[in-house]
């Protein structure tokens, strides 16, 4: 196993440095490390590790990283391929308990993830992977939308396999991208430990609610012919869950666009059995619209009375 490492970055400045010191102790000789600077204000370069293995690029635009991340692709040598955030870190045991997980017919090992945040508050197993593992159906884990980058490593075979990234998704490209690998049936292993940490602040990009909803959406509808029919009821599910937070947000006219693909596999999915009356009678949007008058006149308390009635 030859790994390539590679970690966008815009302007994440010191926290790259922590990055790589969290990195780079566990790596072997013949492992590399790649950075992609997305024509960041803060260079990436002011920030690298000294080390033979270390080398970064440069972007002339911000163009996201989806594109970052195949730029990284085609630089990159080795055999097996880590995509990384450049504000989170690895726990001292990642690489090795990531290799020994790898056999010869596996193309995907998934770690999960802890978060952290300046405040000191801490979560953990932020993923639950170990439902791909108890389930055994990785493309609806996928499509719960459970899946973030620096939780993967993969063969480099079967990343280039699905084309890498689609860089015209400005957000849930990660989304996109594990529902493609899902759907081309790779081989997978699960590690259940925490062995990416996740920093938690708040210039994340992911807080654009509405972009990151309707770029899944997309995902969903470009992907949509390729589901087998056994998947096509997570896909309405995945669509009406999109449609909701969109709803909640304000787009309506995007939360429609999402019932619609709903439609097209089923009718829209909720998991609580309130909705599903609610849709049958009077449709989707008019259904959101229910809940939120009711979420903003019934206090909490006697909600959670109503959800832990099965309604």
């Amino acid at each position: 196993m030859r790994l390539s490492f590679l970690i966008t970055y815009h302007g994440e400045g010191s926290w790259l440095a922590e990055c790589l010191q969290s990195v780079l102790p566990q790596l072997e000789p013949a492992d590399e490390v790649i950075v992609y600077d997305d024509a960041s204000d803060v260079p990436a370069a002011d920030y690298l590790l000294h080390d033979v293995r270390v080398r970064s690029l440069r972007g002339e635009t911000n163009q996201g990283p989806a594109f970052g991340r195949n730029e990284l692709l085609r630089a990159s040598r080795g055999t097996h391929i880590h995509f990384h955030d450049a504000d989170d870190l690895c726990a001292g045991d990642w690489r090795a308990r990531v290799a020994a997980a790898f056999t010869e017919t596996t193309d995907v090992v998934f770690t999960d993830v802890g978060s952290f945040d300046e405040h000191g508050r801490r979560s953990t197993r932020v993923m639950q992977v170990q439902r791909i593992a108890d389930d055994g159906d990785l493309l609806a884990f996928a499509l719960r939308g459970g899946l973030l980058a620096p939780a993967g490593t993969y063969r480099r075979a079967v990343v280039e396999r699905i084309g890498g990234y689609r860089a015209d998704l400005w957000q849930s490209e990660d989304y996109d991208f594990h529902i493609r690998l899902a759907l081309a049936n790779p081989g997978w292993r699960v590690v259940a430990d925490d062995l990416v940490l996740i920093r938690r602040h708040e210039q994340q990009r992911s807080r654009d609610t509405v972009t990151v909803w309707s770029c899944a959406v997309t995902a969903l509808e470009r992907n949509a012919a390729q589901f087998p029919v056994s998947a096509h009821a997570d896909l309405a599910a995945a669509a009406t869950r999109a449609a909701s937070r969109l709803f909640a947000a304000g787009a309506t006219a995007e939360a429609a666009r999402a019932f619609r693909l709903a439609a097209r596999f089923g009718g829209a999915r909720y998991d609580r059995a309130l909705m599903r009356q609610l849709t049958r009678v009077v449709g989707p949007l008019s259904a959101e619209k229910v809940a939120g008058l009711y979420r903003r006149l019934l206090p909490a308390a006697l909600r959670s009375r109503v959800q832990e009635s099965g309604w």
